[in-house]
């Protein structure tokens, strides 16, 4: 039953994409669970099935992180990797079936989904966290389901995926009993419901006031390149740039991760500011700075102002294994060598702030950017901080060639897909290969273009104002789900006294 709950989560998610059955995936397990004898045994099935889901979903880690460090560390972070996220599942398996022994059918089903929740929450802490594949994400398709999530987060939309589950797992341990289907019926009818409204909410028209024209840069340049070769990709980033620029007014032109190695190549700030100043259009890029001072390399995107300035925003949150090592100094030095590890960590950014970009129309207003780097479009509370100091266009900056692999590209697309919906945001994804294009504040996919080509793509985006509930108020449903798992564990506990 294990093994059949995580080969149907995997389906949900692409390459299969089957994303309805996301909503009985998780079943076979529940109702293994209550059959369990001890802890361990129902920790092992939870652990069975998020090695099979976990392990086939991000398979592409191993080849990312060989790619991008060009040693066997790779799939040895894989392997790492993997058997610690599938640990979050056979904890959940372990607490709920200790958990929900004393409790009546519904209160089993009612903490089944405020825990799960509670659960990926807790997979978003941490420097060595990966909150990637949250149940959410398989729905990023289905963009009536997705209209909520600017209240509840998508942690909203995880809860009624796992109450549907938990519901079907009622009905077939209960079949042939009187009302065995309750509490489908219960989570089918919110379902329904939160459909039909949010099919209703995507027809409402979006006031903006304000548009900007911006053009997507995608190089679809290869990814280890020698020093001669990466010479002449930069020179085609700086003709590519003078061509788009030249070739139509746009407001602003983007490019993705990592494109400017500024840390190495210092000359192009003043080749790209002076592009930029000349064709009076701004330039936003992926770089790689060097503080002048500390000699600590960065993850950053950079600004260039048409008056010849910039500004600059440095990643936060880094890939363990990709842009540091963790426990660096504890490593034993032949680990070290046999998997080359790359001789210094990036630094991370000092602190999550919009970049300041003047608004074309209008000469007393400023449009504010902000950016989100590689996976940081994976943590919810990024982009609904940026939102809050300002951000009215968000970006996502990243270079998923490395992964070779569509899936991964697709995954990614949809991590970003809800933090538009969760923060009423027009976001704009330059990457190297793809998947570029541009996501609506409601979550759709209004534009893109084709994956591994080298290409462009043009569009006018909304400039949004106002901040989503989920954005005031943060993970206040996660609170809430968190006071109902105590709330259920103490019903629980009074019964076996």
């Amino acid at each position: 039953m294990a093994l059949l709950s995580g080969l149907l989560l995997w389906l949900s998610y692409s390459p299969a994409k089957l994303f309805p059955l996301v909503y009985v995936a998780l079943a076979p397990l529940m109702v293994a669970l209550p059959q369990a004898k001890r802890f361990r045994q129902a920790f092992g099935w939870g652990f069975v099935a998020g090695l099979v889901f976990m392990g086939l979903t991000c398979y592409w880690i191993g080849v990312t992180v060989q790619g991008w460090t060009g040693s066997a560390i790779g799939w040895a972070a894989w392997a790492a990797l993997i058997p610690i996220l599938a640990t979050y599942y056979g904890l959940w398996s372990g607490v709920v079936w200790r958990l929900s022994r004393n409790l009546s059918s519904g209160e089993r089903v009612m903490l089944y989904a405020a825990s799960w929740v509670v659960l990926e929450w807790v997979r978003t802490l941490g420097s060595l966290s990966m909150p990637w594949a949250q149940l959410s994400y398989s729905q990023y398709l289905f963009t009536p389901v997705l209209q909520w999530c600017d209240l509840t987060g998508a942690y909203g939309l995880s809860f009624l995926i796992v109450l549907m589950n938990a519901g079907v797992a009622h009905w077939w341990q209960h079949r042939g009993q009187e009302q065995s289907v309750r509490w489908v019926g219960v989570a089918g009818l919110l379902l329904v419901l939160i459909c039909l409204t949010g099919k209703l909410r995507t027809l409402v028209p979006t006031p903006t006031e304000t548009t900007l024209k911006v053009t997507v840069m995608q190089g679809n340049f290869p990814t280890k390149v020698s020093r001669n070769e990466l010479v002449q990709t930069l020179n085609t980033v700086l003709s590519k740039t003078q061509e788009a620029v030249s070739r139509e007014k746009t407001d602003l032109l983007v490019w993705s991760e990592t494109t400017l190695p500024l840390h190495t190549f210092p000359y192009l700030y003043l080749r790209m500011a002076a592009i930029a100043k000349e064709a009076g259009t701004p330039i936003l890029s992926g770089a790689n700075l060097s503080d002048s001072t500390t000699q600590q390399e960065t993850n950053s995107a950079i600004l260039f102002g048409t008056d010849g300035s910039f500004s600059h925003y440095d990643k936060q949150h880094l890939v363990p294994f990709g842009e540091f090592i963790p426990f660096r100094p504890y490593w034993h030095p032949a680990l070290v060598q046999a998997f080359g590890f790359f001789e210094s960590d990036l630094s991370q950014g000092d602190g999550l702030h919009p970049l300041t970009l003047p608004t074309p129309q209008k000469a007393d207003k400023s449009t504010q950017l902000g950016v989100l780097i590689c996976y940081e479009g994976t943590y919810p509370h990024i982009p609904a901080t940026l939102t809050a100091q300002g951000a009215n266009l968000l970006f996502s900056l990243s270079n998923d060639s490395w992964a070779q692999s569509r899936s991964q590209m697709e995954q990614h697309l949809a991590t970003v897909v809800l933090r538009a919906v969760e923060t009423r945001r027009d976001v704009v994804r330059s990457t190297n290969s793809g998947i570029s294009g541009i996501i609506n504040s409601r979550g759709q996919v209004v534009a893109s273009v084709p994956t591994d080509t080298d290409t462009s793509l043009t569009q006018k985006v909304a400039l949004h104002e106002g901040l989503t509930p989920y954005v005031r108020f943060g993970n206040w449903f996660v609170l809430f789900c968190g006071v109902g798992t105590l709330v259920l564990v103490g019903k629980g506990k009074r019964k076996t006294t």
